[in-house]
């Protein structure tokens, strides 16, 4: 690859972006139907109830029906404050999309392994049995020492 393949390679990137950030903002704009700059529950779930915007949302790669609309709205409203700006409408979208998705799954699934390995250290501590002191797992003693606590506190009762 030359370096002028390079450049117009991370142009057509950088146009394509550009494009799609276009056609997320008028998606966002269109679902906005009190003008507010912002999306409400009910908003959103009315919009993505058109078969043209489950059409689209399909061609980003995001499969949004009536049924997961709710659970996707809580996901893309990163501060939970129960509205969507067109700034986490963007960035909320932009995380399911993309080669960046895989990457997300194989870190998710990894992390579920160590905190499944966690809670069973966990359990084993609480029933006094043995823990497996993985690399996943430091600190161990301190959870022994501080579960110990809580027992003669009654707490755990």
């Amino acid at each position: 690859i030359t370096r002028s393949d390079a450049d117009n390679m991370v142009m057509e990137e950088l146009n394509a972006r550009e494009k799609w950030l276009g056609e997320m903002k008028g998606v966002f704009e269109r679902a906005d139907t009190d003008g507010s700059g912002a999306l409400n529950l009910h908003e959103f779930t009315r919009y993505v109830q058109n078969s043209h915007v489950q059409a689209y949302f399909r061609k980003i790669g995001l499969n949004v029906e009536r049924d997961n609309a709710k659970a996707l709205f809580s996901l893309v409203d990163l501060d939970g404050n129960g509205v969507i700006e067109l700034e986490e409408f963007v960035e909320g979208c932009a995380q399911f999309v993309g080669n960046a998705r895989q990457l997300d799954i194989a870190r998710l699934r990894r992390d579920n392994k160590v905190i499944a390995k966690q809670i069973r250290n966990l359990t084993k501590i609480l029933q006094g049995e043995p823990i497996d002191n993985g690399p996943h797992f430091r600190g161990s003693h301190k959870a022994t020492r501080h579960c110990s606590l809580l027992s003669s506190q009654s707490l755990l009762a």
